[in-house]
């Protein structure tokens, strides 16, 4: 699920965007329509996207709250959705660069669109890569399925395979097929947390439940076998503390 934080004061936008948001993989992690409570849900809440109407009753405190957003530790994308047609406003909401500018009432397909186009862009600007339907970010990477994007995090990975041409990534949330190289996949991953055991596999190191040396296989958490060449044997093991 990818997760929205939403930063709006008319209860029946926000009736609407509970109806809409869960129905396409999108999870609403927080709500508030004040500066105070949204500045301290930016601080707490983990959340890969912001909406964000302009206008809290009369005072345009969301262009200040898009502004709390790139200050923050953990930058994050945001669109715009407001009733607000005036120039000037338009002018220093354009100055906080959004992802999107969308006029109320909303079209729930315009907003999904521009929620997934948002969280693309956000992923190669910060040198992510993004090849045909698998976008990867700092923590977490996300993966288009249907019509929409699935987030897995690293943490949610057993490990990652070669099939055919592609690749097979195994994990909590399900098996996905990546258009992407092994090799590419493993630099994009943090070393600390994955290794490649075989010219064929790479794998969460926190995944493994059980070594073989003898037998070159580890069996994952989710006991599924996994080789380890003896080749890489020796690579594998500066990971781990062994005790004889």
């Amino acid at each position: 699920m990818i997760n929205v934080l939403l930063f709006e004061d008319n209860k029946n936008d926000v009736a609407q965007l509970k109806a809409s948001l869960p129905k396409n993989e999108f999870e609403i992690v927080g709500i508030s329509s004040n500066l105070k409570d949204g500045n301290q849900q930016i601080k707490q809440l983990d959340f890969d996207i912001a909406i964000i109407d302009i206008f809290m009753g009369d005072k345009p405190e969301g262009i200040e709250f898009a502004n709390e957003i790139n200050n923050s530790t953990k930058p994050k994308p945001f669109i715009f959705l407001t009733s607000s047609i005036e120039q000037h406003i338009f002018k220093n909401a354009k100055n906080t660069q959004p992802f999107n500018y969308l006029i109320k009432p909303f079209n729930k397909f315009e907003l999904l669109f521009s929620i997934e186009l948002a969280i693309e862009k956000y992923a190669e600007q910060q040198g992510a890569f993004a090849e045909k339907k698998t976008v990867f970010c700092n923590d977490c990477f996300f993966v288009k399925k249907n019509n929409s994007l699935i987030k897995i995090t690293f943490d949610q990975i057993f490990y990652v395979t070669v099939d055919s041409q592609y690749c097979k990534m195994i994990t909590e949330s399900g098996n996905f097929i990546l258009q992407i190289s092994l090799t590419q996949i493993l630099k994009d991953l943090p070393p600390e947390k994955f290794i490649k055991t075989h010219r064929n596999y790479v794998v969460n190191l926190n995944m493994v439940d059980s070594i073989y040396p003898n037998d070159n296989l580890l069996i994952l958490k989710n006991k599924d076998k996994v080789l380890l060449s003896r080749r890489l044997q020796s690579d594998f093991f500066t990971k781990y503390r062994i005790f004889k």
